[in-house]
């Protein structure tokens, strides 16, 4: 199975128009899932609790984060996956807060030389109009410290800013 993880905190909604409008994020992260040909699950970050690591140190004897908030649902199935394809919006140059967050949870994996994502095919999706695109190289340095294999690819694409969606800015 092939894990698409979406880190973008914009959920779907229905215009005047009564037509639902979805994030690039999720549009492109399901469009690469379908075309993968293989099974796959979809995890939308948007409404999920999650916190950034507390550096309390608790996963430390058995690799398994103490925080309770949504993470640990969402980390399982990284853990089950046969490879994971990341989606984040790019804001002020990197990657948004929610998506940073759940990121640094998986520092709870790297204890006592047990890194359970070894060598897990991933792919990298940004999606915003800065440039460089320090997003990408941000989750990429996350994965090769958990010694994921070396992204199979990436896809960086422009989205709507939230100012031209809101109509000021």
């Amino acid at each position: 199975m092939i894990l698409g993880i979406n880190a973008s905190g914009r959920r779907a909604v229905r215009n005047d128009q009564g037509i639902l409008v979805k994030g690039v994020t999720e549009d492109l992260l399901k469009h690469i899932l379908i075309e993968t040909g293989e099974p796959t699950e979809y995890v939308h970050l948007g409404g999920k609790t999650i916190k950034g690591c507390q550096g309390c140190l608790r996963c430390a004897s058995d690799n398994i984060c103490k925080v309770k908030d949504d993470w640990a649902e969402i980390r399982d199935k990284m853990l089950q996956a046969d490879a994971i394809v990341f989606g984040a919006p790019i804001y002020y140059g990197t990657i948004n807060a929610l998506g940073h967050a759940f990121l640094e949870r998986t520092f709870s994996l790297r204890h006592q030389a047990r890194f359970p994502l070894t060598g897990k095919p991933n792919a990298i999706l940004t999606v915003g109009r800065e440039e460089p695109n320090h997003a990408e190289d941000y989750i990429k340095s996350i994965f090769r410290s958990n010694y994921m294999a070396s992204p199979i690819g990436t896809l960086r694409a422009k989205g709507i800013a939230q100012c031209y969606t809101c109509g000021y800015g």
